[in-house]
């Protein structure tokens, strides 16, 4: 593995440390209890409004990587890490409920990067999204999730491999890994999720006209399809 990270260090790219002292702080914050239990959106038996919810995590907006339908009844926010094992579990259920509910529900993935080597892999996504927009970023997320056994074990000297597997330009792609700057996004994301009350990744809000739901923690189908039938009434 040491190997690995030295054929890969080019690709760390000079916001690192800020993203380094983003995710500490985010630690202190939670583990000295400065996130109130008071500010999750809703116990999972309770509801809330849209606007009440929306106090607590940023709308969907055109920055947003957005799967599915834009106009979707129900909204998907999941707060994930790529390296997080849960994470990689979530993803294939919630790729069912992409699958199940088709136009009905829309898919909105925000980083929240905690391991070490996930935050490498948000260069490598964003750089996809650069080159293919949210198609090439879906793509890329889907392989990355599908291949990466999580908690740092991924071989980072894959990530232009998978970029040359969904139809990127290689070389561009590379490049990019060496100079893009995440911090800001990965500051922006994290901060909400923090605020919306995350405890742990992945962490999921349902989003419907009426009422907003949260989701803590790698959910079977039949819990999420349970909050977006309620959520789609």
């Amino acid at each position: 593995m040491e190997n690995n990270q030295e054929k890969t260090s080019p690709f760390i790219i000079g916001g690192s440390i800020v993203l380094a002292g983003l995710i500490i702080a985010g630690a202190i914050l939670y583990v000295s209890g400065a996130l109130e239990s008071g500010k999750n959106i809703v116990p999972q038996q309770d509801t809330t409004t849209p606007d009440q919810a929306q106090q607590l995590y940023r709308p969907v907006d055109e920055t947003d990587h957005i799967r599915g339908n834009k106009d979707a009844e129900v909204v998907l926010i999941e707060y994930s890490d790529t390296e997080c094992p849960f994470c990689i579990s979530f993803h294939k259920t919630l790729k069912q409920v992409m699958s199940t509910y088709g136009e009905q529900v829309a898919w909105v993935y925000r980083h929240v990067p905690l391991k070490n080597q996930s935050q490498q892999e948000v260069v490598a996504l964003e750089c996809a999204y650069d080159q293919g927009g949210d198609n090439a970023f879906w793509a890329y997320l889907d392989r990355l999730m599908s291949i990466s056994p999580g908690n740092d074990q991924f071989d980072l000297s894959l990530l232009p491999d998978i970029a040359t597997r969904i139809g990127l330009e290689t070389n561009t792609f590379q490049g990019c890994l060496q100079t893009k700057d995440v911090s800001s996004r990965v500051m922006r994301d994290t901060n909400d999720a923090f605020s919306a009350g995350l405890k742990g990744t992945p962490f999921t809000l349902v989003v419907g006209k009426k009422a907003t739901f949260s989701i803590d923690g790698a959910q079977p189908f039949s819990v999420v399809s349970s909050f977006i039938e309620q959520a789609l009434q």
